[in-house]
């Protein structure tokens, strides 16, 4: 961790406990009492545990089960037995707080005194320097360097049993929001059998991920695991959080020896301690029953099903009893049915003067039983598939239960609903098959208890289908080529009732088995089998259309080439003509009576190239077929030669396209200059002579003045050919 951080934290509590006016620190004082019993007491000199030492601790406070089996310790704390106001580890007892453990051990990379006792203000915030070294098996199990202030319990034990657990807490300064999200100090729980390297670190979720304060948090920016922690400023400790009871477990080979090593250290700096509470006893080396199973709790026994309880220990000696009183008959082996509820308890016996005994609570719950359930059916329009709302079981699954105290889940296997997997989340508007088997889950929300059953869908296939679209003309001018659509289905008035809808609204009085529409929109039909009373779902895809409507189109044409070239473009561009066409309308075009063509998918133009000179006429049509607009363009251009030999074949030259600008005027010369005629563009042209005298073949020059298309005058020169 960065330490301008830990200053910048330290600092901002020193301020607060400085700013404090007199007339604060007196009603504080008056309030210390309630704020001291709200909080652990850690080594107080009322408790004899606060002055014991690691070993004591271990043995005598933290290992249960009656044949420890502990040994050989060795460990690395700060401070001596009797250190009560400074010692890194030592004893815990809740007092009053609200405080998951009622007592228990403590180890921490501070000075475990700073984490409870006194609360507020005036309270020691556990940030010390103990001036302790790091830990090199800590640091391999974490992957992690730059530790320091560590505190470490490492014994050896020989497990009675085939497993071992204990259960923990692990709090921290470091949780304050956002600190969390970059550092983190180091502990572990590293188990391994004596004469092996390799440790396992206990102290992980049970999905392996360590336990820290990265991977524990509910920092807006770096959430992880929310579930595991308990919150931030609790007021039971002065650390800034903690996390929720962790369980740390492992298999072991009963008679075995173990060594395992508690250990706590900084990483990064000495400062924002951080602490490990271990519980009082849960460290069972003896035999374990397992946890309460109460109604309270959460976890009782759901009927039929029964609890087996096992000791885990076959070689020893068991004499099991019922509150309090021997079970007759139950035998002296390490296994016991239990079908009632109450208190059970075994004594087992090892032999060799070992001597242990546990004893657990097993409630029973209300059983939970699933009073009905119906098959669903559904009508489908030409598919074995169609909409069901699963819930409408709901009420033949709870029967007269209070539904507010059950969860009712669909599923679609057995295995999911044993399992409470993959529940469906689409059940209101699920889609079957016809056939298909639905499994459901009833829980009660308290207990957990739960019953599953299954029902079938059956869809009853009523074989019709519209087209998935139909067009409407609009604007029509009697160049369409089809007529009004009709959505027809097939199906007779005599077995089947039906309601058009368009846009979601009912069309009122269409009850016929087709419909003619006379807008665009998107259209539905409801079909019902009169002997079944079943019904096609409004949202049947089968039953849906949409009615495009569509327009023969509103043309303009331009030629967009510069005029006097010799390959002339057009650009023809075609709109809808209609207000209320929805975006179908697509159109090709012809040029002079020339085939269909499109630039699909851009059907609003066409470019038409190479267009020669003269009067041309291009066409427009839809093409769902709703008609067909013409219109005309002639091509500013000269003909680059003329022949006037009388055969009916370019016999006269004239500029062609500017026929209506009888102002325009053309000049015509020879190659030496000379003008030779004065022609309009819209007379008959040049014969070839000059008073009355047939010109000889040649090239000659012509000018020609004129208005462009935005009316502006405009004059150009080029020549042409006279050939004979």
């Amino acid at each position: 961790m960065l330490l301008v951080n830990n200053n910048k934290h330290y600092l901002l509590k020193t301020e607060l406990m400085k700013n404090w006016t007199l007339v604060l620190v007196t009603f504080f004082c008056v309030l210390m009492l309630d704020a001291q019993n709200s909080i652990i007491a850690i080594n107080s000199t009322t408790d004899a545990q606060s002055g014991f030492g690691p070993e004591r601790l271990i043995e005598e406070v933290l290992v249960s089960g009656g044949c420890s089996g502990v040994s050989d310790f060795s460990y690395q704390v700060y401070g001596q037995p009797g250190d009560t106001n400074t010692k890194s580890y030592g004893y815990f007892n809740k007092r009053n707080a609200n405080f998951p453990f009622g007592e228990g051990v403590i180890l921490s990379t501070g000075q475990a005194y700073g984490g409870g006792n006194t609360s507020g203000p005036g309270g020691v915030y556990p940030d010390f320097n103990n001036g302790l070294s790091g830990d090199a098996d800590l640091a391999l199990a974490i992957n992690k360097g730059r530790l320091q202030d560590a505190t470490f319990i490492k014994f050896n034990f020989v497990p009675l049993a085939n497993a071992i657990s204990f259960r923990f807490i692990m709090a921290s300064e470091e949780y304050d929001g956002s600190t969390e999200c970059s550092f983190a100090d180091g502990f572990a729980f590293l188990l391994r059998e004596v004469g092996t390297t390799a440790y396992t670190n206990l102290a992980v979720l049970p999905d392996g991920t360590p336990v820290s304060v990265k991977n524990i948090n509910d920092a807006g920016n770096c959430k992880k695991n929310p579930a595991y922690f308990e919150g931030y400023n609790l007021p039971d400790t002065n650390y800034g959080g903690r996390t929720k009871v962790l369980i740390a477990k492992s298999e072991v080979i009963p008679g075995r020896s173990y060594e395992i090593k508690l250990v706590v250290a900084d990483q990064g700096d000495s400062s924002w301690d951080s602490a490990i509470f271990l519980e009082a006893g849960s460290f069972n080396l003896g035999v374990d029953l397992g946890e309460d199973r109460t109604i309270s709790g959460g976890n009782a026994v759901c009927p039929p099903e029964t609890v087996t309880l096992d000791t885990k220990s076959p070689t020893a000696t068991h004499t099991w009893f019922f509150n309090g009183t021997e079970i007759p008959g139950a035998g002296t082996g390490s296994v016991l049915t239990v079908t009632r509820a109450g208190t059970y308890s075994v004594d087992v016996d090892f032999g060799i003067t070992c001597f242990t005994n546990d004893e657990i609570v097993i409630e029973f719950s209300d059983p939970v039983n699933i009073v009905n359930t119906q098959d669903l059916r559904t009508c489908s329009a030409g598919s074995n598939s169609g909409l069901f709302n699963l819930t409408d079981n709901d009420s033949n699954v709870l029967g007269t239960e209070d539904p507010t105290l059950y969860n009712i889940t669909y599923h679609n296997s057995q295995v999911d609903a044993t399992n409470d997997d993959n529940p469906i989340d689409t059940a209101i508007e699920y889609t079957g098959q016809n056939g298909e088997i639905v499994y459901v889950r009833l829980e009660n929300a308290l207990t957990g208890c739960n019953d599953t059953a299954m029902f079938t869908l059956f869809v009853n296939n009523i074989n019709f289908a519209l087209d998935n679209s139909y067009t409407l003309c609009v604007d029509t001018d009697g160049t369409e080529v089809i007529s009004l659509p009709v959505l027809n289905i097939g199906l007779n008035t005599t077995d089947y009732t039906f309601e058009w809808y368009l846009n979601d609204v009912l069309l009122d009085g269409e009850v016929n088995n087709s419909y003619t529409p006379i807008q665009g929109g998107n259209y539905s039909v409801v079909v019902t089998d009169i002997a079944t009373n079943c019904k096609t779902n409004v949202n049947d895809p089968n039953a849906n259309t949409i009615v495009y409507e569509s327009s023969r189109p509103i043309l303009t044409v331009e030629q967009v080439s510069l005029v006097f070239v010799e390959k002339n473009t057009i650009l023809a561009t075609a709109i809808s003509a209609s207000a209320l066409t929805n975006g179908n309308a697509q159109y090709e075009y012809s040029l002079d009576g020339g085939p269909w063509v499109s630039n699909t998918p851009n059907g609003g133009s066409y470019v038409f190239g190479n267009v020669g000179i003269g009067k041309h006429t291009i066409s427009a049509r839809d093409i769902n077929g709703c008609g067909i607009t013409s219109a005309t363009l002639t091509i500013i251009d000269y003909p680059s030669y003329f022949t006037p030999n009388g055969d009916g074949k370019h016999d006269t030259w004239n500029i062609i396209g500017i026929e209506n600008q009888p102002e325009a005027r053309i000049f015509i010369f020879d190659r030496y200059g000379k003008l030779i005629k004065q022609i309009t563009p819209a007379g008959l042209g040049w014969d070839g002579s000059y008073n009355n005298k047939l010109m000889p073949s040649d090239d000659y020059w012509f000018k020609v003045e004129y208005l462009d298309a935005n009316n502006t005058k405009k004059e150009f020169k080029t020549h042409f050919t006279l050939k004979r």
